[in-house]
C-alpha cells in the first residue's frame, strides 16, 4: 500500500525532490544520525538505501496517480472471430 496516495502535489513533489537528494549522499554513507544545538542533541539511525529507494518509487507513484498518468497499459487479446 502507498503511504503517500491522496497527498496534495505540491507535497509529494517536494517529498520526492528531498528523497532523491538525500539519496547519494546515503548510498556514500555519509547521511547524520544526529542534530545538536545548544545543549539538546537529536539522535536517529538513518534510514537504508533500498527503503529510501522504495520510498522513492512510492512518491513517484503518486505523483503519477495524482496527475492521471498512473494507469498501466495493458495488452489486448482478440480470442475468435473471423479472419482471425
Amino acid at each position: 500500500m502507498n503511504p503517500y496516495l491522496g497527498l496534495p502535489l505540491e507535497t509529494l513533489a517536494e517529498a520526492l525532490t528531498l528523497a532523491q537528494a538525500a539519496l547519494p549522499v546515503l548510498a556514500r554513507g555519509e547521511a547524520v544520525g544526529s542534530i545538536s544545538t545548544g545543549d539538546q542533541r537529536i539522535s536517529f539511525v538513518p534510514t537504508t538505501t533500498a527503503a529510501l529507494i522504495q520510498d522513492i518509487a512510492y512518491l513517484q507513484a503518486a505523483i503519477a496517480a495524482a496527475t492521471g498518468n498512473g494507469t498501466r497499459r495493458r495488452g489486448v487479446y482478440l480470442i475468435g472471430g473471423a479472419g482471425l
